[in-house]
């Protein structure tokens, strides 16, 4: 026993227990923090790469949609997008599904899947988990204008609906030197370059009273390519792939596109009155020396659809029709009559026909507006009918003709009022709580108020609106370019004042947008060569009844525009555009 060592001195048993523990404790410790960190460093990795994947859902399903309504070359896009990110359905462990919701190609939902997610420390310990992320992306297109008919812009000509009603307003377009000011926003060379009561205008050159001519009164939208209109032809029931293909077995009669006084034959200046009452006009009280030998010539090109029905620079090659009409003093011989352009065989693929008008850049003397009107007719005969589920005359074969995104119009009508299709505003999950904004170029002449009618409602819609002047300045003197972004300042309404008894002015946006004198103006419509932009928000509940669920829009989501006169009549040339306020492509949540 002497040879023991005393309790509490080196080396004793209790030391050496400690020293066992301690060294067992440390292991432990350092296991869980190596643990700790490794699951830190994996977690890191793990959600770089679900970002990662997230980010390439994205952009696939932004870039995919785009292409509708072929879903072919949704998926093949979006395929072509995953691959810039290594993501090839297939391949790695990777998966990849698109799918189409609700039924509609205009929201393209995509889902990727990692299932070979690296593990560098964690998978000594469990195994690697699978990452699943998804995007919806929707796209918007152009919204429909003006019909939801078989005819378009026919003006006060009876037998065109259904109900015998008319449409109070004719489709027209500007010759290359008109001034905007008469009411045609894309096809006029210039813009507010007449002088009031003198009727003096030039086209493109110099004069002695005016040595500038039209070169400082460009207007700057001037666009050779005119107006878009479709002819839609509707898909079977049973479609391929989201394709439109007709099954020939099934496909309707041969439908032809019909133009009603195609060329241009304007009213005569001086003499006796017209008796075939035609519509085509001289710019009013013009004194011009070519007044008498006006000429307008008109194109009418019809195109097959395509893969890509918003990208027109590959239409040429499946080019139907482009006939042009030129001008005539006397009565032509399609005046006031209908002139077949184009017939659509049967078995023809479904979808829209574009149908491009417009008038001749550059032509000499082009002082003129042509007046006209649309229809498309199935088989021998003309019949009117609707593509509005429910509504008189509806059919599911009914060809529909409607304006792409603007329509440039004359609206005629006798009487108080007159109630005339806008915009077609469906689905309505397309549109429920987004802003749409209504461009109105030189509207009223001869109206008292204009107001908007929601679906199947006589009621107007509240909105709000800003009002500016492209011929005018700023008061600090420079170029007024605003175009109406930011609504820092819009009036709210129901009614758009249109009247003649003073040109509207006020602060918009921080801009002092000044009366002018009317004799700076061919007219002193309130109006009068200014833009009036419309910004309206759909409701939230838009299509749902009260407890919320879906029901069917009344009038099929077509909004109407009515036209209220103190006269008894109006005589408004004017251009009206309608679109979504914001990006048309964006990512949506598909809950929704």
């Amino acid at each position: 026993m002497a040879n023991a060592t005393p309790p509490g001195q080196p080396n004793g048993p209790e030391t050496r227990g400690e020293g066992a523990y301690v060294a067992v404790m440390t292991a432990l410790i350092i296991t869980v923090l190596l643990m700790s960190v490794g699951l830190a460093v994996d977690l890191a990795a793990w959600y770089s790469r679900s970002s990662t994947l997230q980010r390439a859902a994205d952009a696939a399903a932004l870039a995919g949609v785009t292409a509708t309504p072929n879903r072919i070359a949704q998926r093949d896009i979006a395929a072509q997008s995953l691959q810039k990110s290594g993501i090839v359905n297939g391949a790695n462990g990777m998966s990849v599904t698109m799918t189409f919701l609700a039924g509609s190609s205009n929201r393209m939902h995509i889902e990727v899947t990692d299932s070979r997610v690296p593990g560098f420390f964690s998978r000594w310990f469990r195994s690697s988990p699978t990452l699943v992320r998804s995007s919806t992306a929707q796209f918007i297109q152009n919204i429909s204008m003006g019909s939801a008919l078989n005819a378009l812009g026919t003006g006060d000509k009876t037998g065109m609906t259904p109900d015998g009603s008319t449409q109070d307003f004719w489709l027209a377009v500007g010759g290359f030197c008109t001034a905007k000011e008469d009411g045609d926003r894309l096809l006029s060379l210039s813009d507010g370059s007449r002088v009031y009561n003198s009727g003096v205008h030039v086209c493109g050159h110099n004069t002695p009273s005016h040595p500038n001519g039209w070169d400082a009164h460009v207007n700057t939208e001037y666009d050779p390519a005119g107006y878009t209109y479709n002819l839609s032809i509707p898909c079977p029931a049973v479609m391929v792939d989201g394709e439109c293909p007709w099954n020939v077995a099934a496909s309707p009669a041969p439908i032809t596109l019909e133009v009603y006084d195609p060329s241009y034959s304007p009213v005569p200046s001086s003499g006796t009155p017209d008796p075939f009452l035609r519509l085509d006009s001289k710019m009013v009280g013009s004194t011009h020396p070519a007044f008498n030998s006006v000429s307008v010539a008109t194109t009418y090109a019809v195109y097959k659809p395509d893969s890509t029905p918003d990208d027109h620079t590959d239409d040429a090659p499946s080019q139907l029709v482009a006939p042009t009409f030129g001008s005539c003093q006397a009565p032509c011989a399609d005046t006031n009559t209908w002139v077949p352009i184009v017939t659509i065989p049967a078995g023809s693929p479904g979808g829209n026909y574009r149908v491009q008008v417009y008038t001749q850049q550059g032509e000499a003397n082009s002082f003129g507006h042509n007046v006209f009107a649309f229809r498309a007719r199935v088989g021998a005969s003309f019949s009117p009918c609707s593509s509005v589920p429910g509504s008189l005359a509806y059919s599911l074969t009914c060809p529909s003709i409607a304006g792409d995104d603007s329509i440039s119009v004359y609206a005629n009508k006798s009487g108080a009022q007159a109630d005339m299709y806008l915009a077609r505003l469906a689905p309505a999950g397309d549109y429920r709580g987004k802003r749409i904004r209504i461009l109105l170029w030189d509207p009223g002449e001869g109206a008292k108020q204009i107001q908007i009618l929601p679906p199947g409602s006589t009621t107007p819609f509240n909105f709000s609106y800003k009002t500016w002047d492209p011929g005018l300045a700023h008061t600090d003197g420079t170029k007024l370019q605003d175009k109406a972004e930011g609504w820092a300042s819009p009036l709210t309404t129901n009614t758009l004042n249109v009247g003649t008894f003073g040109a509207a002015s006020g602060w918009y946006g921080g801009v002092f947008y000044p009366e002018w004198n009317p004799n700076s103006r061919f007219s002193a419509s309130r109006y009068n060569d200014r833009m009036v932009a419309i910004e309206l928000t759909v409701p939230r509940n838009y299509g749902r009844d009260a407890m919320g669920a879906e029901i069917p829009l009344l009038d099929d989501g077509w909004w109407k525009i009515r036209y209220i006169s103190d006269t008894g009549a109006v005589t408004d040339r004017t251009t009206w555009s309608v679109g979504l306020a914001g990006d048309p492509v964006h990512l949506v949540d598909p809950t929704e």
